[in-house]
C-alpha cells in the first residue's frame, strides 16, 4: 500500500541528508537549529562493504531501513529461518537463537548479560570462555542465575584460550550438551593496553591486539576453514554458522586519546567482517558506545565520555543495548558494521555546565574554590576521599590510567579558557598545579 501510495504521490518522503559517520556532531546541531518540521531527517552511512550491493532503493534513501525480502540463510548473518523477514520490517524482526553460541569474554559485565539475553531468545547452550573462571561475587551471582532460570546445562564455563588456533578449532568445531554444535559465535572479548601512543612498546600491541583481531581470525578460521586431518569430536569441514558476530567499539569510528590500540584492534576486526560478508559467510560487527552496569565504562564515574573528532557519548542501558540487536541483526545483510551509542548534546544553559549545575567541586558557577575541591575531583575518579590524597603527590603516582587520565584533562578543560591536553596530567601534575592552572585561566 505505502509504494502505490508514495508513486501516486499521496504521500511525501521525509527530506533526508546522507552524512558520513564522522559528521554525527554537525548533523545533531543541524537538528537542533531546525525549525518546526522543516528541518531534514540525519542519516549516518556505515561504509558498504566490499562487493556486497547496496539496498535497491532510490540514493537519496538509500540509508533508510525498508522491508527486506531476501531468504538467504548463507548471507544474512542472522539465525536459521527468514520467512518472517518477507513481510516485516527490521525494526520489528525479532532474532531467534538455535544451538549453541560462543560467548568470548562471556564472563565480562557485557558477557554475561549477552548469555541470558542470547538463552532468552532460543539458544540451547551457552559457552562461555575465560581463562580466569568466576571470581567476583557479582559474576557468581549472575552465573548461578543462569542456570537457575535456564537449566543445569544452559551454560558452561571454557577455559580454552582463542588466542591460539588450535584451541579456538576445537572450541568452535567440539560437540556440547544433546549433540548440540555451534550456531553463533559472539566475540567480546578484550585485553586493554591503553596509554598514550608514544609510550606504547611492541609488547603492549601484540597484548592489545592478539585479544581482539588476534582471536577474531582464529575463530574466523575456525568456523570455516577445513581441518588438515581429522580430530575425534570435532566436525571437520567447519561450522554451520547462522551468527557470527564482533562487539567493536564507537573508539573505532571517533577514536579515543589513550585507545589507540584498542581502537585499531576493533577496526581490524570490522574490515574482517566486512570480508566475511563479501564471501556470503555471516558476519556483524557492532561499534558499541559506553554501556552503563556493564562493560569497560562501567567504572567511569562520568556520564559523559569525550571522544574523538568532537563527539561526546553519554552512557547507555545494557538491556536497552541489548535490544537493539533485534534490529541490528535484521538488518545485517545490507551490512557488516553498525554503531550503537547515544550522542550527548549540551544543552544551553545559563551558566554552570550543560545541565546548570556547577562542574566544578564547589565554587559558584563551577569554578574551584580551593585546592581541596581538585583533591575530592581526584577522589570522585580513583574513589576513597579527598583526605586519602596528598595536593603536592604527582598524580601519576596514584596509578592513573588513560581513561582517568582523560577525565581528569576534560573535567579542567570544562572550568578554564585554555584548553589542556592529556601529556598535562601525564606528566609531573600534582592538585596543586591543577589548582593553580584554573585559577590562572579562568573560564569568562
Amino acid at each position: 500500500m505505502m509504494e502505490e501510495m508514495l508513486a501516486l504521490d499521496e504521500v511525501q518522503p521525509l527530506p533526508v541528508a546522507i552524512r558520513r559517520p564522522e559528521d554525527a556532531v554537525s548533523a545533531v546541531k543541524e537538528l537542533e537549529t531546525a525549525s518546526g518540521s522543516s528541518g531534514r531527517k540525519q542519516v549516518l552511512r556505515i561504509a558498504q562493504p566490499v562487493g556486497v550491493a547496496p539496498p535497491a532503493v532510490a540514493p537519496e534513501y538509500a540509508s533508510a531501513l525498508s522491508t527486506s525480502t531476501s531468504t538467504s540463510t548463507s548471507t544474512s548473518g542472522i539465525s536459521g529461518d527468514r520467512k518472517d523477514m518477507e513481510s516485516t520490517t527490521m525494526l520489528d524482526y525479532r532474532y531467534h537463537a538455535r544451538g549453541v553460541h560462543v560467548v568470548t569474554g562471556g564472563l565480562g559485565g557485557f558477557g554475561l548479560e549477552l548469555a541470558h539475553w542470547l538463552l532468552e531468545h532460543g539458544a540451547e547452550q551457552v559457552v562461555l570462555t575465560s581463562r580466569s573462571g568466576l571470581r567476583t561475587a557479582w559474576q557468581h551471582l549472575r552465573f548461578a542465575a543462569l542456570l537457575a532460570k535456564h537449566g543445569d546445562h544452559a551454560a558452561v564455563i571454557s577455559n580454552l584460550d582463542v588466542t591460539d588456533a588450535a584451541q579456538a578449532i576445537r572450541l568452535v568445531r567440539q560437540t556440547y550438551h544433546g549433540g548440540a554444535r555451534v550456531r553463533g559465535v559472539w566475540h567480546s572479548a578484550v585485553v586493554l593496553r591503553d596509554g598514550l601512543f608514544q609510550q606504547a612498546g611492541d609488547a603492549d600491541w601484540a597484548i592489545g591486539l592478539a585479544s581482539k583481531i588476534g582471536a577474531l581470525r582464529n575463530l574466523d578460521a575456525a568456523a570455516s576453514a577445513p581441518l588438515p586431518s581429522p580430530v575425534d569430536g570435532l566436525t571437520p569441514v567447519g561450522a554451520e554458522l547462522d551468527t557470527f558476530v564482533v562487539f567493536s567499539s564507537v573508539t573505532s569510528l571517533g577514536g579515543n586519546c589513550g585507545q589507540t590500540i584498542y581502537g585499531w584492534g576493533n577496526n581490524a576486526c570490522e574490515r574482517l567482517m566486512e570480508r566475511r560478508r563479501a564471501a556470503g559467510l555471516p558476519g556483524m560487527a557492532v561499534q558499541w558506545g559506553a554501556i552503563e552496569s556493564a562493560g569497560l565504562a562501567s567504572h567511569l564515574t562520568s556520564d559523559i565520555i569525550p571522544m574523538g573528532r568532537g563527539m561526546d557519548v553519554a552512557k547507555q542501558n545494557v538491556d536497552d543495548s541489548l535490544r537493539s540487536l533485534h534490529t541490528l541483526l535484521g538488518a545485517s545483510g545490507r551490512a557488516a558494521v553498525f554503531s550503537s551509542y547515544r550522542l550527548h548534546v549540551e544543552a544551553v544553559a545559563n551558566d554552570g555546565d550543560a545541565d546548570g549545575n556547577n562542574a566544578g567541586g564547589g565554587g559558584a558557577g563551577g569554578g574551584v574554590d580551593s585546592v581541596e575541591d581538585v583533591l575530592a575531583k581526584l577522589a570522585d575518579i580513583l574513589g576513597g576521599s579527598a583526605a586519602d590524597y596528598d595536593a603536592s603527590q604527582p598524580l601519576q603516582e596514584y596509578g592513573l590510567d588513560s581513561l582517568s587520565v582523560v577525565e581528569v584533562m576534560n573535567w579542567i578543560n570544562r572550568l578554564v579558557a585554555v584548553k589542556v591536553t592529556p601529556s598535562f596530567v601525564s606528566h609531573d601534575t600534582t592538585c596543586n598545579t591543577i589548582f593553580r592552572y584554573i585559577a590562572e585561566n579562568p573560564l569568562h
